[in-house]
């Protein structure tokens, strides 16, 4: 159903994408630096993805708006 309080313009909508490498490092310090950056984004959509066969690196893909 749709709010209007809590509606947004797709014009509005912003990605975001962060790459690391599974067996290092941790994507939770890499969103954490990035929460910092963007103190009053509405976080949309949080997801994960392999990159590669080896799926040794992944990728976090933040899609976000004010």
């Amino acid at each position: 159903m749709f709010n209007d309080k809590n509606a947004i313009l797709a014009k509005n909508l912003h990605v975001d994408s962060f790459k690391y490498q599974s067996t290092e490092d941790m994507p939770n310090e890499a969103y954490e630096k990035w929460q910092e950056s963007h103190m009053n984004a509405k976080v949309f959509s949080l997801e994960f993805r392999n990159i590669g066969q080896s799926g040794e690196w992944q990728e976090m893909i933040v899609i976000w708006g004010y």
